[in-house]
């Protein structure tokens, strides 16, 4: 019996040393080989973010240097400029996972028929100013999707993805940030735009709100938004001279002028537009550069500043309206919701309110947008007073209020709390809001229709 139970344990511990050999071979020393074979496959030693510097070679002719620069890329040469921080990523994360698929010669003594005497592409990168490697690549292979490799850390020659040749092979402006704004967006406090209908200023205000400078009125969100996006997003399609060739694009008289700020305690970026046989060119204050961009963002720089303001009656969220008012006189209209229904409160009437002509009311004023502005003073006596309220916080405000005065020349005349001064109103515009208690019920034929269903 004793004998058997030795045997058991025995087996067990067997069992349990295996296992735990099993366990330590496939979490540690399975782990630690595959990673150190991987490594050792790779074509370069150094991590994405530890490098530092980059020289990319096609010809003798035909060199770049880049330098890190916290998060971004600086060209030092041939030129010095903004590099397109994505392309380089791209690349360094190209050539950090590209891997030796196997090893052709240990030492080679004729490195031109691998293309490799005269490398089609050297690429140097360094950790620091100790710590360097380069690679060499040569011609493609005959068969597969390769090209011939060496390092400067090896003699032997080996073969990688041909996506290391094409990859690199980047021109200059390739390689350059085509970026002519370098204020984010939402860093953006001031644009002011120079242009043939005049000079505009659009402030971003403490709400986070873009007005007109001058008069402090809304913009127009749809327009300014595809303006201030034309500018910010803009991009080079080509860098046509590296000097300030002014006169020769026309930008010593510019078509339109722009200026960009973070605010009144930092610079002002200038950016200037021309157009010369059908093309647009740019350039910044700050730089000799002068860049071919896309045509059409001179149209959209050439807005006026009646275009960008919004003129829209009032503006609010039609869905958490909670009264209405139309006044005329001594009277008013009521228009009241509860929960999910439109009610007139304290009148009796054998027709219902129509909730239908309620909504449509709301999107009516909600899309009413004046003709022009005019100087005039206000009206003593109102002809129509419409005023809307939302609760909040228990409490109900008022959060739009349009004032019409009598109309001259057919056209109605009136101020709101959302525009700055008097406005025109088109007759068919007021018409559409000069409704009665009538035209909130429904019609005959409609109650007829209820009774029969």
């Amino acid at each position: 019996m004793k004998a058997r139970l030795s045997t058991t344990t025995l087996l067990f511990l067997f069992l349990s040393g295996l296992l735990a050999w099993y366990v330590v071979y496939e979490k540690q020393i399975k782990v630690k080989k595959v990673t150190e074979e991987d490594k050792s496959k790779r074509l370069v030693q150094f991590s994405k973010d530890e490098i530092q510097e980059i020289e990319i070679t096609h010809s003798a002719d035909s060199s770049f240097k880049l330098k890190r620069s916290g998060e971004e890329w600086l060209l030092t040469s041939p030129v010095e400029d903004l590099a397109d921080t994505g392309v380089i990523n791209s690349l360094l994360t190209t050539l950090t996972s590209s891997e030796q698929e196997r090893t052709v010669e240990n030492d080679p003594t004729n490195l031109e028929v691998f293309g490799l005497e005269k490398p089609a592409l050297v690429i140097r990168v360094a950790k620091d100013a100790q710590t360097a490697q380069d690679i060499f690549v040569g011609s493609q292979t005959q068969v597969g999707f390769s090209v011939y490799v060496r390092t400067s850390a090896s003699k032997q020659v080996s073969k990688v993805n041909r996506a290391l040749l094409s990859g690199f092979q980047k021109s200059l402006f390739e390689l350059r940030n085509k970026n002519l704004v370098t204020i984010k967006k939402s860093e953006l406090k001031e644009v002011e735009i120079h242009n043939s209908n005049g000079q505009t200023i659009i402030n971003r205000n403490s709400d986070d709100k873009w007005i007109l400078g001058r008069d402090g009125s809304p913009v127009d969100t749809a327009e300014w938004g595809k303006t201030l996006n034309t500018l910010v997003d803009l991009k080079a399609t080509n860098v046509v001279s590296e000097k300030a060739e002014l006169a020769a694009y026309r930008l010593d008289k510019p078509a339109v002028k722009t200026w960009l700020s973070e605010g009144p305690e930092k610079p002002k970026l200038g950016i200037f537009f021309s157009q010369v046989q059908g093309k647009v060119f740019a350039k910044r204050d700050d730089k000799p550069l002068i860049y071919e961009v896309d045509k059409n963002v001179l149209k959209e720089l050439s807005k006026s500043a009646l275009l960008l303001k919004d003129l829209h009656l009032v503006t609010f969220n039609r869905f958490s309206i909670s009264r209405i008012t139309l006044t005329r006189g001594s009277k008013t209209l009521e228009l009241k919701k509860e929960g999910p229904v439109w009610i007139l409160p304290n009148i009796q009437s054998e027709r219902k309110l129509d909730p239908g002509k309620v909504e449509k009311f709301l999107t009516q004023l909600q899309d009413s947008k004046i003709t022009k502005f005019i100087e005039t003073k206000k009206e003593r006596n109102s002809v129509l007073i419409i005023e809307l309220f939302e609760k909040q916080e228990e409490k109900e405000v008022s959060v739009a209020r349009v004032e019409f005065f009598p109309p001259k020349s057919g056209d109605a005349l009136g101020a709101s709390n959302h525009l700055n001064g008097s406005w025109v109103l088109s007759q068919e515009g007021f018409k559409q809001l000069n409704l009665t208690q009538d035209d909130f019920l429904e019609t005959p034929s409609q109650k007829v229709e209820e009774k029969k269903s």
